[in-house]
C-alpha cells in the first residue's frame, strides 16, 4: 500500500455511512468483535446453510483485521460485508428474503467509500460467478478464468482507485486507454 494507512474499524465505529432509500435501513462500520453475533447470523444463513460452505472455512482470522459493514432494517441485521487492509472485499451476504432491494449494492458502495477514505489504491475480490453482474454493474473488471473456492465457482475482480480518491469504472478506463488503430493511409 506504499505508506498509505488503512483506517481500522475504530476510526469509523458505529459511523452510519448511508441510510437506505426506505429510511428504515442503516449501514454502519464495525469491528468483528463488536457485531460478531449479527455477522455470524447472516453469514451462517447465506454461506453455510444456503451454499454449503464449511463453517471452519467461512470464519477466519481475517475477520479480526477487517472492517465490517452491517446492514440493519427494522432493528434486524439483514446484510454484511468486509474489507481487508489490502483492499480485498469479501463475505458480501444479504439474507434471502431481503435480496433484490439494492442491499448488496449498498454494501459495496459503503465499502468503496471506506476504501477511498483509507487511501487504498485498489479494491479486489474473489467474486462468485453467479454474482458477477452486481460487481460489473459497479464497474469492476473481471480477470481470468473461473476457479473453485469453498466449492463455489469464482472469478477474480478488481477496481482501481485514483490517487485523488475517485474510483475508476474499469470498463470506462479500459476504453479510454486502449490504442485506437491508426487511420488507413492512402
Amino acid at each position: 500500500m506504499g505508506g498509505r494507512v488503512f483506517k481500522g474499524p475504530d476510526d469509523f465505529m458505529k459511523h452510519t455511512y448511508i441510510q437506505h432509500a426506505d429510511n428504515q435501513t442503516d449501514i454502519s462500520f464495525h469491528a468483528f468483535s463488536d457485531k460478531e453475533d449479527a455477522i455470524r447470523l447472516i453469514r451462517n444463513a447465506v454461506f453455510v446453510e444456503e451454499q454449503g460452505v464449511p463453517i471452519d472455512e467461512e470464519f477466519d482470522d481475517d475477520d479480526h483485521e477487517c472492517v465490517h459493514v452491517i446492514v440493519i432494517r427494522d432493528a434486524q441485521p439483514i446484510g454484511t460485508g468486509r474489507l481487508r487492509p489490502d483492499g480485498r472485499i469479501g463475505r458480501i451476504a444479504v439474507l434471502e428474503q431481503e435480496r433484490g432491494r439494492g442491499i448488496g449494492k449498498a454494501i459495496l458502495v459503503a465499502l468503496e467509500q471506506y476504501a477511498k477514505e483509507s487511501s487504498l489504491e485498489r479494491l479486489w475480490a474473489h467474486a462468485q460467478v453467479q454474482a458477477l453482474g452486481l460487481y460489473e454493474g459497479l464497474g469492476y473488471c473481471v480477470d481470468g478464468e473461473s476457479f473453485m473456492e469453498a466449492g463455489i465457482s469464482h472469478k477474480r475482480i478488481h477496481k482501481p482507485i485514483n490517487p485523488n480518491g475517485t474510483i475508476n469504472n474499469c470498463y470506462l478506463s479500459k476504453s479510454l486507454h486502449e490504442k485506437k488503430p491508426a487511420a488507413a493511409q492512402r
